[in-house]
């Protein structure tokens, strides 16, 4: 059984037919390890008959009026000539269908841009304000201490910055884990 994953980009309205898709196209495919091609007496390949089975659209966070019209018979219709050319053909009956095709579509998320983070723009003050006093803890007699520091004031610093921290190591995962989700859908979790 032959399953795919495809990430279709490109700039496309609902009305245009499959044939004018132009973008990136990133096509991701899994065989099953007892799948063997047939060939015919001449070397090429036996034709195979397939269906395709909707897996279902992936969507990024961000709303893509390019993107977003397109639909599961549009991909399936440009992925079919490739296939088509390989001797695959769609299968007009349930019984001559040798291979299953599931396909995904969609757009990979993308974290937001670093001047965006809230738990950045926590952390750098944080730092700051720690920085600030722990120059009174330096043993250079070039560093003098704030004056005035009301006592806890360092502690209160560390709590600052040790919150912020936390914020900002969950902001990481959570793009980890974006990083991730795209990382399956085009295929790059396969050390193969």
């Amino acid at each position: 059984m032959l399953a795919a994953c495809c990430l279709v980009l490109a700039g496309a309205s609902r009305t245009r037919a499959a044939d004018d898709l132009e973008g990136t196209t990133a096509v991701n495919s899994k065989v099953s390890a007892d799948y063997v091609r047939a060939r015919q007496r001449d070397g090429s390949f036996k034709p195979e008959y397939y269906a395709f089975a909707e897996g279902g659209r992936w969507g990024g966070a961000i709303s893509d009026k390019t993107i977003d019209p397109i639909r599961f018979i549009d991909v399936a219709r440009v992925i079919a000539k490739p296939l088509a050319a390989r001797n695959y053909l769609p299968a007009r009956d349930p019984k001559a269908t040798g291979l299953l095709i599931m396909l995904y579509w969609g757009t990979t998320a993308v974290p937001g841009p670093t001047s965006d983070s809230s738990a950045l723009a926590q952390f750098q003050p944080a730092q700051d304000n720690l920085n600030l006093y722990m120059k009174g803890r330096s043993e250079d007699p070039r560093v003098k201490i704030p004056s005035g520091a009301p006592p806890g004031v360092i502690d209160a610093a560390l709590d600052q910055i040790s919150a912020a921290s936390v914020l900002l190591q969950m902001e990481n995962r959570q793009n980890d884990a974006t990083d991730y989700r795209n990382a399956l859908m085009l295929g790059y979790d396969d050390p193969g």
